[in-house]
């Protein structure tokens, strides 16, 4: 990507010398308000949008999330007092679950320790931390098989 001026951007690069983690290194990193994104997701989410609602809030960090829908190909035995009270055959569970982009305050910034630290270790230490629903296309492709489905 070079400097980014190609397109539109202005990109600085931080060399870590020791890893430090999921969200160490932004101690590294200008003290303002940055979009953390992991590598391997795919999504057509708009990030304006996203950074002008964490501004619109007062809070430490946004956290993206997504709904993820799994279906246990069994069914499912519900017990009370040692015998079966019913079953719930094959259920749909729907869960929100982190998408990976994270929307992290200046302020949390400038307060980080220049150490490891991972992104949900830094996410459960912070006191107020809003939810953005992505409503659009996201997937995950951090493992071969999810990978080869988006590639298809």
């Amino acid at each position: 990507f070079e400097s980014g001026h190609k397109g539109g951007a202005d990109i600085t690069y931080v060399d870590e010398v020791n890893p430090m983690g999921t969200a160490g290194a932004l101690s590294l990193c200008a003290h303002v308000d940055t979009i953390v994104c992991n590598a391997d997701i795919i999504t057509k989410i708009d990030f304006k949008d996203l950074a002008l609602e964490h501004q619109a809030r007062v809070q430490d960090a946004t956290m993206c999330v997504a709904s993820y829908k799994h279906q246990i190909p069994y069914g499912v035995l519900h017990m009370k007092d040692g015998h079966v009270d019913f079953i719930e055959e094959k259920p749909i569970k729907d869960y929100w679950v982190s998408a990976g982009i994270n929307v992290i305050s200046g302020k949390v910034i400038a307060g980080l320790a220049q150490e490891r630290l991972d992104m949900p270790d830094l996410l459960d230490m912070l006191k107020l931390v809003s939810i953005y629903e992505i409503e659009g296309y996201w997937q995950d492709v951090g493992t071969w098989e999810t990978y080869k489905e988006v590639n298809r």
